[in-house]
């Protein structure tokens, strides 16, 4: 099970990733993405809203 945790964190950290993209490119969609890389701590980014 260990490993399958690191793979799930390694497929959400990508995705963390694709989201911070997509928000530069259109800043005022994706709340949903913007509100789940804040509480996952994977984003230090405030410059979305």
């Amino acid at each position: 099970k260990a490993g399958n945790s690191d793979a799930a964190e390694a497929l959400y950290n990508q995705a963390a990733e694709y989201w911070k993209r997509a928000i530069r490119l259109a800043p005022n969609n994706y709340i949903e993405a913007q509100n789940w890389l804040k509480t996952s701590g994977r984003s230090a980014m405030d410059i979305y809203f």
